[in-house]
């Protein structure tokens, strides 16, 4: 949970869920970037990677996403207020 509060995500559902809770909070200019072997890269590029990973298998992945969002949600976090958002 540490390195949530330090907004450090594995998947981008929780970072977005963060980034829309800090914008409906005042910062305006909250944003997602994303790292990939220590090197900022494009969302778009990111997305491309998650998309064609396949050693992965979905369930690991989706284990991730709910970990992520059950904290933040257990914080007072929740997706009401970024149902629309986007990266």
């Amino acid at each position: 949970m540490d390195t949530l509060l330090h907004g450090l995500f594995r998947a981008f559902e929780a970072a977005n869920l963060l980034k829309s809770e800090m914008k409906s909070s005042g910062y305006k200019d909250a944003y997602v970037v994303a790292y990939y072997n220590g090197k900022r890269i494009e969302l778009s590029q990111a997305y491309a990677l998650i998309r064609n990973l396949e050693q992965m298998p979905r369930s690991c992945t989706q284990a991730i996403v709910e970990k992520e969002t059950s904290i933040l949600h257990s914080l007072k976090i929740n997706s009401s207020k970024s149902s629309n958002a986007t990266m």
